[in-house]
């Protein structure tokens, strides 16, 4: 009888823990352009914030640019040329993702 109890109990613990990473929320996914849009210049830092996200685990963000951040809640990249960029930021909570993306235009 107690082996049985101890073999219910560990197979309980394993199909917990097999659940929990599929019960997981999505991410909700939310950023802002900190730099005021006259501000975003070539050559000029402009600047990121995703603190108004939810349920998130890892970011990885994508400038358009050829450049990326990782793990940053707020980050930041130059823009060497005048242009329309999709700056894309996707994050994970478990085992599942969400992205958002927004277009900015460098100007001269």
């Amino acid at each position: 009888m107690k082996t049985k109890l101890s073999l219910l109990s560990t197979l309980a613990v394993v199909i917990l823990f097999t659940l929990l990473p599929s019960c997981a929320k999505p991410p909700v996914i939310c950023f802002e352009v900190l730099t005021p849009v006259d501000s975003i210049r070539v050559g000029k830092e402009v600047k990121f914030s995703a603190n108004c996200s939810i349920n998130t685990n890892d970011y990885y963000w994508s400038f358009g640019n050829g450049k990326g951040d990782f793990d940053k809640i707020e980050t930041s990249t130059t823009y060497d040329s005048i242009g329309i960029y999709e700056v894309t930021l996707l994050s994970t909570s478990g085992s599942k993702s969400n992205t958002q993306t927004k277009s900015i235009e460098v100007k001269p």
